[in-house]
């Protein structure tokens, strides 16, 4: 915490030199710890790995400053960077070239990048740590104090401003990243960038001055609109796969085949944007995309290097100050509170109901609102019945009987055949195979084949999956749309695909004897996968809400499904209505989980271990509510060579974002700093 209102700059060495000796103490002597497991103690050694920081406080970090044409702390000296004579601001125009494969056609391209510049230079090399450290050695020592003398050559062949402490550290030479670049932060500027550009706000960079020297360097521009059908094709695609990059960059897993492949993409995505927006939209942001892949290679996924995590607990701590005199005293009462709460929660009984043995949120299972007796048709009641039998694992040898005796009254009915045919008599001869077995068939069976009562229940909600869904009637009017449905694939249907519907009703069915209890169903209207959806190349889905299909087979268990958003899409085209054709959205679950059995190594980039992710019992709401104690998903980078056990992997999408009760998620891009990204 550093007083004051203004940053400390330059003195910042000032303020980190109780840590640097702490961590001198840490790696050279080490410091006696108890072990709670063994009931010794140890010596307790420890290293600092990296720092996280947005791009400002990276300079003052490392002592190489952010601003100007050697902004970029890669390419340092070696950029190829200039300052715009008309918008008078550094540019990162036409500097991506030169880290192309030798014979890209882009490197020979005299039209639309500089005016007939052939690119030849390759990208510089990094430097190693040994070579960095040589060169911080030679700087000068800056006193402490007011001091704006600078050291000779800033700004021209160096950007250097002071010798950062850490290089005090022995082993900071040896770290393949020492200083972080903050993903969302350079995301989020390019974003701005990008859509003020797009939108013409007062922030665009195709201002006046940048058509100056659009003229200077270039000898076409193309004019900038709106999105997809409102831009050019060549300008939607392009802005697609730079959003497709951010969105795969911060994916929880990562493979370094993977990696590899985004590294040569966002070169080529660079390029197609300098073909299309004006040199001064390329500030030292633009540029910074190029070595996020490098970081990511070395150190792993986004959520271990970025600042969400503290970010929330620091918002969380804000929020617990209600003394604004004791600004100090608020929080560390706040934190004490916490941390002893959570520690005494650890010797309760298993019995007593604590966040560390709750269910997690939206995961339970369960349905909430004020029910309502209805009767279904004898139709639905049927389907309803049917799809519970066949989706019930006590049945399952009962089915294989039932194909078993299809197959023999005939021999050449195929696997379609008996699938339809389940769905037709299965009940009905699983009923008859009840009252002919009698007692020899379990209690459970019996109840479960003899079918449900014919009045039901149906219910506003259903929380399951991390998800919390909303039938389409509940969330009318609402700011936030829950009503969407995505099972994917069937079954019993041998097409992997994926089916995208509406909730319309969640029914509770009513089974008697010794079952008991409730069996839960979402009846949904599904929209046709075949005529009403389009994919296009960028896996943007596209569903024709006019276009409803098997409405024969309306129900689904709730445990099968995700959740997704349906959002129009503005269009040019005047004979495709938005309202017709929508842009589906898969919504991310809120649950939690963690590393288990796993650790980075950075010595070894090929050789890092094999990590699965598991649900852990963290309590993230209280009935009715949220509580502000929310944690991220983890999940280390795993070898392309390694592979997991089925049971191993879990494939939900697992991040810290939801809805609640009321609220739910927001029918349009959320910010969701947990999840896949919203660029």
């Amino acid at each position: 915490m550093i007083p004051g209102p203004k940053s400390p700059g330059k003195n910042l060495n000032v303020y980190l030199r109780p840590l640097i000796d702490e961590l001198k103490v840490l790696w050279k002597d080490g410091v006696q710890t108890w072990d709670v497991a063994t009931k010794t103690n140890f010596n307790l050694k420890a290293a600092l790995m990296w720092t996280i920081s947005d791009f400002p406080s990276y300079g003052m970090l490392c002592g190489w400053s952010t601003h100007g044409k050697l902004a970029c702390p890669y390419c340092m000296e070696r950029t190829k960077s200039f300052t715009l004579p008309k918008g008078r601001k550094p540019c990162w125009f036409d500097c991506h070239r030169r880290f192309l494969p030798e014979y890209h056609p882009f490197r020979t391209n005299r039209k639309n990048f500089r005016k007939g510049k052939v690119e030849n230079d390759i990208p510089a090399p990094r430097l190693s740590g040994t070579d960095m450290r040589s060169c911080v050695m030679r700087l000068p020592d800056v006193p402490f104090g007011k001091n704006d003398k600078k050291i000779i050559g800033f700004g021209e062949s160096h950007n250097w401003v002071r010798k950062s402490i850490f290089w005090e550290l022995p082993y900071w030479s040896t770290n393949l990243i020492r200083h972080n670049l903050y993903v969302m932060h350079v995301e989020k500027n390019v974003f701005d960038n990008l859509f003020n550009t797009i939108m013409n706000t007062g922030k665009t960079k195709d201002n006046d001055a940048a058509r100056l020297d659009i003229k200077i360097f270039m000898d076409m521009h193309q004019t900038l609109q709106a999105f997809r059908d409102v831009l050019y094709k060549s300008i939607w695609d392009v802005v697609t796969e730079l959003s497709r990059f951010f969105n795969d960059l911060c994916s929880k897993t990562l493979h370094e085949k993977a990696v590899s492949t985004l590294e040569k993409n966002i070169i080529e995505i660079k390029c197609k944007l300098e073909k299309i927006f004006p040199p001064g939209f390329f500030d030292s942001m633009e540029h910074l995309t190029i070595h996020l892949l490098y970081e990511a290679l070395v150190g792993g996924p986004v959520q271990y290097r970025w600042m969400y995590h503290f970010e929330r607990l620091m918002g969380m701590l804000k929020r617990a100050v209600k003394n604004r005199a004791c600004v100090e005293g608020s929080i560390c009462e706040a934190y004490s509170f916490n941390e002893i709460s959570t520690f005494v929660s650890d010797y309760f009984p298993d019995e007593v109901l604590t966040k560390a043995n709750r269910v997690l949120r939206n995961d339970d299972g369960r349905t909430y609102g004020k029910g309502k007796r209805i009767f279904l048709s004898e139709k639905d009641l049927h389907a309803a019945h049917t799809y519970i039998l066949l989706n019930c694992e006590e049945i399952d040898e009962y089915v294989r009987s039932y194909d078993d005796e299809l197959k023999v009254k005939n021999p050449n009915i195929t696997d379609k055949d008996i699938q339809i045919n389940r769905y037709k008599e299965f009940a009905l001869w699983m009923k008859d195979k009840a009252l002919t077995a009698g007692s020899m068939i379990p209690a459970n069976i019996h109840a479960l084949a003899m079918g449900p009562d014919k009045d039901q229940v149906i219910r506003n909600g259903y929380k399951v999956n991390g998800y919390n869904f909303h039938t389409k009637a509940y969330g009318h009017g609402k700011r936030t749309i829950n009503s969407g449905v995505c099972v994917q694939g069937d079954c019993y249907n041998e097409l992997n695909q994926s089916f995208y519907g509406e909730l319309e009703e969640i029914i509770e069915f009513s089974y008697r004897g010794t079952y008991g209890g409730h069996i839960n169903l979402f009846k949904c209207r599904w929209f046709d996968s075949e005529k009403g959806k389009h994919v296009d190349k960028h896996d943007i889905i596209d569903i024709d809400h006019h276009k409803s299909a098997y409405s024969n087979e309306p129900f689904v268990l709730p445990t099968q499904t995700t959740q997704v958003y349906y959002t129009p899409s503005p269009g040019r085209k005047r004979d495709r209505p938005p309202a017709d054709w929508q842009v589906v959205i898969h919504t991310p679950a809120r649950r939690r989980e963690e590393v288990v059995d796993g650790e980075i190594y950075q010595e070894q980039m090929l050789n890092r271990p094999t990590v699965i992710e598991v649900d852990d019992n963290e309590v993230i709401e209280l009935d009715g509510g949220d509580d502000p104690r929310e944690i991220d998903s983890e999940l280390i980078l795993v070898p392309d060579d390694i592979e997991l056990e089925e049971e191993e992997l879990l494939t939900d999408s697992d991040t810290d974002s939801g809805t609640d009760e009321d609220d739910g998620y927001e029918s349009a891009g959320e910010d969701n700093p947990g999840s896949d990204t919203n660029t």
